[in-house]
């Protein structure tokens, strides 16, 4: 089986406490004034924290409730998609908008992203699990007519969670877990991969069957590049 490595590291910053709620968003309605948006003038109070930064190829925005530990942020890299992610500090989803350069919406999905290890203002977050989608996934062209859907929870009726309860009884450390899962259009189909430790510090790459929680495969691997001995 083919291992794979994956970086617990994504790409920028999220909100949302969104777990079962995946409604068909109102494109139209969604439309995002980028000039408007990252033009915001920063203020920061006991409620709440908003900054933004303007620049030749990059631009962001970033909101954080402080009450709420909702935290809500876009960031455009110049001449391509750009992306707005929400999720809570505390929680394990979020949300995740795609959007074409003419600020209509281009795709909306939700992740599992397991226990949030950090977020922080202008950085990118820190996930135990990295994209992992769950829920429908919609996805529009650049005038908002919706071209597709998928249903995750469909696909995958053995979810991130059932793995996480799996590996209890394998005795391993959660934080060094990767689950990844294989999408509708890769080869081949039907199997999340774990590659995890063991607390005999053992590395294993595991693969699971999507429908019905069968472990297809179990076996050891060397640690993975990025493993420290930190335990």
């Amino acid at each position: 089986m083919k291992i794979f490595i994956f970086s617990l590291l994504f790409l920028s910053v999220t909100l949302t406490g969104c777990t079962g709620n995946y409604a068909k968003p109102d494109c139209k309605a969604e439309k995002v004034d980028m000039v408007l948006l990252f033009g915001t003038a920063g203020q920061k109070n006991a409620e709440k924290v908003i900054s933004t930064y303007d620049g030749v190829l990059v631009k962001s925005y970033w909101e954080e409730n402080l009450k709420t530990n909702d935290v809500t942020s876009y960031t455009y890299f110049s001449g391509e998609t750009f992306f707005r992610w929400k999720l809570n500090r505390k929680g394990s989803t979020a949300e995740v908008s795609e959007y074409h350069e003419n600020g209509n919406l281009k795709k909306r999905y939700w992740l599992y992203t397991g226990k949030i290890l950090s977020i922080e203002e202008g950085s990118d977050p820190v996930f135990q699990y990295n994209d992992i989608r769950i829920g429908i996934e919609y996805r529009f062209d650049d005038n908002c007519t919706l071209t597709k859907t998928i249903d995750y929870d469909n696909l995958f009726e053995y979810t991130a969670e059932d793995i996480e309860d799996l590996l209890e009884g394998f005795d391993v450390y959660p934080d060094k877990t990767r689950i990844h899962q294989s999408k509708p259009n890769i080869v081949p189909l039907g199997y999340w991969t774990v590659v995890y430790k063991k607390k005999t510090n053992e590395w294993y790459e595991m693969g699971i069957d999507w429908k019905t929680g069968d472990i297809i495969d179990n076996t050891r691997i060397n640690p993975p590049d990025d493993d420290t001995d930190d335990k």
